[in-house]
This record gives structure tokens, C-alpha cells and sequence, in this order.
């Protein structure tokens, strides 16, 4: 079980990290992630997801013509349930080697030796590169763990820097799209940044990462009070659930 500890708010508070719980403890008192707050949210997208995902295992088991039994259609149908699962633990693992090949590049400058990664991987390995090389950003933090002592949250930032001379608070995505549920996020980043550093940071931006051979996209926002209160609500609704 790996741990670190992080040192924040000028020496005046401890956060330790379990990464394999993916848990928060500052100062001895745990504390909800960012994201699983946000698990509150209803996502349909995701649901038709999980849904197409069953329907496509579904058609590969298939085989037009072929007569089945009835043992063989319920085997079918009960591991087709597992389908979105599989599908979903690979979208992790390809997502945290992109954010991997991040904190190599901005901690140390280097740069993943892609050929000997799945296809996926390697473009989004390389759309990050592409993206850093025509925006260049100017790193600050990586993986930067923060937490709100106001507000009772904790949560890691992928990348906090400069980007035109501009504080931006950035996190790296290899979803299909950009959703507006990931500005939630960043605001919650945000907030808690600011209440620790004193420092408001300028805008708030998601990179997706495609995993296919498309182009990066990179988008910024420059104010979250939106955002934040919908963050906000989440939090509320997870403390009431928690009682």
C-alpha cells in the first residue's frame, strides 16, 4: 500500500494520499475526493455508454445464421454485463499512462518511449506532446494535491502553470469529448488553490487527449461560479448520503 504525505498551507497542515484507496487524510480526518463528489451527478452519456458497450459484445458473440440453446444465450448474456466494465478498466489504464507520460515530461523532461504502447495509448501519448509543443505551458505543479479546509474536500491537480503568462489550473482527459461536468472539477481545483496559495488563478482548462489519430482539443474558461455551485450542491448531497 503506497502513501505519501504532502506538506500544505505553509506548513500548517498534512494531506496524506493513499493511492491505492484513492483517499485523502488531512490532519488525521478523511476527506471526499473531487471526484468521488462528483459521483453524485447523474450522467446519462455515461449510461448510454455502458449500454452500447453491452450491445456491441453482445453482436461479436453473435453469429448470424447459427441456432443457440438456451444455456448458451444466458451464458452470453450474463458476461455481456462485464463488457462496459472491461472496456472502462482499459480507459483507466490508458488515461493513467498519459498522465504518467505528463509528469515524466514536466518533472523531469522526459518523454515516453511510445512504440511498445497500445495504439491508444501512443496517440494520446503524442497528442499531449503536440499540445505542450504549441502551447507551452510553463509548469509549476504536478499532480498537485490540494484540499479546502473550508469546504472539507481534497483532490489531485494534473498540471497548475503558466500558460501566456496566465495561471491556469489544467487537467488532461482521453474521453470522446469534453464535458461540462469536467469544469466542475477544475473548479473545485481551483477554489481550493486559491484558498490555500491566495492566489486566484486566471482560467481553468481541459486538454483532451483523443485516443484515436485526431487532433488534440484545448479549451479555457475564465470564470467557474457556475461551476463551483454545482460542486457545491454535489458536496452537500454527498455529506447527506454519508450520515
Amino acid at each position: 500500500m503506497q502513501k505519501d504525505t504532502h506538506v500544505l498551507y505553509d506548513g500548517k497542515v498534512t494531506l496524506v494520499y493513499d493511492d491505492d484507496a484513492h483517499s485523502y487524510v488531512i490532519d488525521g480526518v478523511p476527506y471526499p475526493s473531487v471526484t468521488s463528489v462528483l459521483s453524485v451527478m447523474d450522467k446519462p452519456q455515461l449510461q448510454h455508454w455502458r449500454v452500447s458497450q453491452v450491445v456491441k459484445w453482445i453482436e461479436m458473440q453473435w453469429q448470424p445464421g447459427q441456432a443457440y440453446d438456451a444455456d448458451h444465450i444466458a451464458s452470453i448474456l450474463s458476461r455481456s454485463i462485464y463488457a462496459a466494465d472491461r472496456k472502462a478498466s482499459a480507459a483507466r489504464e490508458i488515461g493513467s499512462r498519459v498522465h504518467l507520460a505528463a509528469e515524466a515530461f514536466f518533472t523531469a523532461g522526459e518523454r515516453f518511449d511510445v512504440s511498445r504502447e497500445r495504439i491508444e495509448t501512443k496517440n494520446a501519448v503524442e497528442s499531449l506532446y503536440a499540445w505542450i509543443e504549441d502551447v507551452k505551458p510553463e509548469s509549476e505543479h504536478v499532480e498537485r494535491k490540494i484540499c479546502s479546509l473550508e469546504h472539507r474536500y481534497a483532490g489531485t491537480a494534473d498540471l497548475i502553470g503558466r500558460i501566456n503568462d496566465r495561471l491556469t489550473v489544467v487537467d488532461f482527459k482521453t474521453s470522446s469529448r469534453i464535458f461540462d461536468d469536467y469544469y466542475v472539477q477544475l473548479a473545485a481545483y481551483a477554489v481550493a488553490y486559491q484558498e490555500e496559495t491566495g492566489e486566484k488563478p486566471d482560467q481553468i482548462a481541459v486538454v483532451r487527449l483523443p485516443k484515436d489519430d485526431s487532433p488534440y482539443e484545448f479549451e479555457t474558461r475564465e470564470t467557474w461560479d457556475e461551476e463551483w455551485e454545482v460542486f457545491r450542491s454535489c458536496l452537500k448531497i454527498k455529506k447527506w448520503r454519508e450520515k
